[in-house]
């Protein structure tokens, strides 16, 4: 989807514009600049399908079928009304420049031109009749692509055409592996978002929007909000790894009045390192004791070659009932891979107060 581009400033097409319609030339009868309203909603289907793909122009249509989506509509920018910046993008959770702060773009989504570029961020009553902060490329006939991290499935946005309009906005929609999944056109006008959503059956990781040439002008996009699933991809299984109580010296059960600590081992095997876990991230028992001072050492409990993880934990703290007969270990790695573990308990009751 590659185009010539321009060096048209978007801020400065879009201050200029602004300024033509408040010149006191201009008569008060004259046609809107944007007339498409209902009627461009009108000469688009509400929804269209391909083998993967479903298409929508209709918001009313795609809420139907994907429900409860998150929202991101770049309220959190900096600049505010009638103001605009331009930084370079992408534009994502970890942004911190004069367009967003840290945060306050949400997780899982990203916003930037193809190929890199400065972005254009404009606040709410920018451009004259728009008002919300919208976003796209500073300078036109740049193509703007979205990605997505965690397995989204459905996305929808608002775009507008700061050229004038209607305008049209092609979309090619990739998967999460970089594969084209299909690709869709739509329309794009000045001073009221036009709504595009897309339901895949597979994972979607980006999706690429150019708007074209309008009677030989370059035309570009803006984009109001996007609304998309988060994730859908399961929470990675937690490894499970084998776990001692008491592995070493004195095998008697736990007294639940004891003031003193378990010692319990992480076993290593083929397939887990236990000298990788992470001590701070480690609980035990039905009270998820912390180990004590947030550590463990290293010791080959079971004489196997590999080094296992001792940790010990205050008896009080794992908080044990007398009909409890396990006990549940888990924790993470240093590279945040969880794992859990159950061995068996016996508890002594006896001169519990």
């Amino acid at each position: 989807m590659s185009r010539s581009t321009i060096s048209t400033s978007l801020i400065l097409f879009t201050g200029l514009l602004v300024a033509a319609c408040e010149s006191p030339v201009a008569s008060s009868e004259a046609e809107p600049l944007d007339p498409v309203g209902q009627v461009l909603r009108a000469t688009l289907p509400a929804a269209t399908s391909s083998e993967v793909l479903t298409f929508f122009s209709s918001r009313e249509a795609f809420d139907d079928v994907a429900p409860d989506l998150v929202e991101e509509d770049f309220g959190g920018a900096i600049p505010g009304p009638d103001e605009a910046a331009v930084c370079l993008g992408p534009f994502d959770s970890q942004t911190d420049n004069d367009c967003f702060s840290p945060g306050a773009i949400m997780e899982g989504i990203s916003i930037g031109v193809a190929g890199g570029g400065e972005m254009a961020v404009l606040g709410p009553g920018f451009i004259k009749g728009v008002e919300s902060t919208v976003v796209g490329p500073d300078h036109l006939g740049l193509d703007t692509e979205i990605q997505f991290t965690g397995g989204v499935r459905s996305v929808g946005v608002s775009i507008l055409a700061p050229m004038g309009g209607p305008a049209e906005v092609s979309v090619e929609v990739y998967a999460s592996d970089g594969s084209l999944l299909g690709t869709a056109v739509t329309q794009a006008a000045q001073f009221e978002g036009v709504f595009w959503g897309v339901v895949s059956q597979e994972p979607i990781g980006r999706l690429l929007f150019a708007t074209e040439e309008t009677a030989g002008e370059t035309a570009g996009e803006l984009f109001e909000f996007v609304v998309f699933d988060g994730t859908d991809d399961p929470e990675p299984e937690a490894t499970d790894v084998e776990v001692l109580v008491k592995p070493t010296g004195d095998p008697s059960p736990i007294n639940v009045a004891s003031r003193g600590s378990v010692p319990v081992a992480v076993l290593s095997s083929e397939g887990f390192d236990a000298t990788t876990i992470d001590p701070g991230t480690v609980r035990f028992g039905p009270g998820e004791a912390a180990p004590r001072q947030d550590r463990g050492h290293v010791e080959d409990v079971n004489g196997d070659g590999l080094d296992d993880m001792v940790f010990h934990f205050l008896t009080q703290e794992a908080d044990f009932s007398c009909d409890d007969t396990e006990a549940t270990l888990t924790g993470e790695t240093v590279e945040g891979k969880a794992f859990s573990g159950i061995a068996e308990v016996r508890i002594l009751c006896r001169g519990r107060r």
